[in-house]
């Protein structure tokens, strides 16, 4: 694996662990300051977040109402990659699970597609589309 794809999915693996977490910290350190996040469920319907502040907005107030001590897990497989020296393209399949009772349950399924660029000292992701397998945004 190249240096540039290791660092695109280290923005990847950032996106899910501080959304996890519930550290907004972490997660917006993922993204570029103007990135952009396309959000598209089955049904066509899609919210679309200009910018590191409207994506804060967006995330941090679900990230509010989340109830504590559920665990949430996105799992995330990179099905392909696509590299530059500056930039890398990476398909990847979602999986998020909530826990209920200490036992796994399938939130939803979908895809990532994104693109990652190097700002000089990290890699982030400046364009992401998510498509989610269900009608509704699943709940926070």
């Amino acid at each position: 694996m190249s240096s540039s794809s290791t660092g695109a999915q280290n923005a990847l693996g950032r996106w899910a662990w501080g959304y996890d977490e519930s550290d907004l910290a972490v997660f917006l350190d993922s993204v570029t300051t103007d990135a952009r996040v396309t959000i598209e469920t089955e049904d066509g319907s899609r919210t679309i977040l200009e910018g590191r502040d409207a994506i804060s907005a967006f995330y941090g107030g679900r990230l509010a109402v989340r109830p504590k001590g559920v665990p949430r897990r996105h799992v995330t497989t990179p099905v392909t990659v696509g590299e530059g020296d500056l930039e890398v393209t990476i398909l990847s399949y979602l999986t998020l699970y909530t826990f209920s009772d200490g036992s796994p349950e399938v939130v939803t399924t979908g895809w990532y597609r994104d693109r990652v660029v190097d700002e000089g000292d990290v890699w982030r992701i400046a364009d992401r589309h998510i498509h989610l397998d269900v009608i509704d945004l699943p709940k926070p």
